[in-house]
C-alpha cells in the first residue's frame, strides 16, 4: 500500500510541476488566481443553490471557461519565453486581469446571494481589471464578455 501512495504522490508531483512551468512558475500571483478561481466556480455553484436555478450544464461551462483561463495564461507566459525573457510582462498583465475579473465573479455570484459587500472592493477590483486590460473603464462584467 506505501508503494502506491508514493507512485501517486510522486506522479502529482510531477504534474503539478509540469503545469506551474507552462504557466511561467508557481508564484503568488499563480497562487491568487487559482484562489480566486476556485472561490468563483464555488460561489457560482452556491448562487445556483440558493436561487434555485443549478444547472450540471451551466457547471460545466463554467469549469471550462475557468480552465480556457489558464490557457491564455500559458500562451502569455510562452510569449513572454519568445519575445521578453529578461522583462517577462504578459504573464503577469493576463494573471492580474484574470484575477480582478474573477473577483468581480465572486462579487456578483455573493450579491446574488444576498449578501452585501463594500463598494471599495468592487472599485479596487475594476481598477485593477481595467489597468490591466488597458481599459478606460467598465462595467463588472468586463467589456469582453461576461466574468463567469
Amino acid at each position: 500500500m506505501d508503494n502506491k501512495w508514493f507512485a501517486v504522490k510522486g506522479a502529482l508531483g510531477v504534474v503539478v510541476t509540469v503545469l506551474a512551468s507552462l504557466l511561467g512558475g508557481f508564484d503568488i500571483w499563480l497562487i491568487t488566481l487559482i484562489g480566486f478561481s476556485v472561490a468563483d466556480y464555488v460561489t457560482g455553484l452556491l448562487k445556483g443553490f440558493i436561487n434555485k436555478n443549478l444547472h450540471s450544464e451551466a457547471a460545466f461551462r463554467g469549469g471550462l471557461k475557468k480552465a480556457m483561463i489558464y490557457v491564455i495564461v500559458g500562451l502569455a507566459a510562452a510569449l513572454d519565453g519568445l519575445m521578453l525573457p529578461e522583462a517577462p510582462i504578459l504573464r503577469g498583465l493576463a494573471v492580474g486581469y484574470y484575477i480582478a475579473t474573477e473577483g468581480l465573479s465572486i462579487l456578483e455570484n455573493i450579491s446574488a446571494c444576498g449578501v452585501p459587500f463594500p463598494q471599495k472592493l468592487k472599485d479596487v477590483l475594476l481598477a485593477l481589471r481595467d489597468d490591466k486590460a488597458g481599459n478606460t473603464g467598465g462595467d463588472a462584467d468586463g467589456e469582453n464578455g461576461p466574468a463567469d
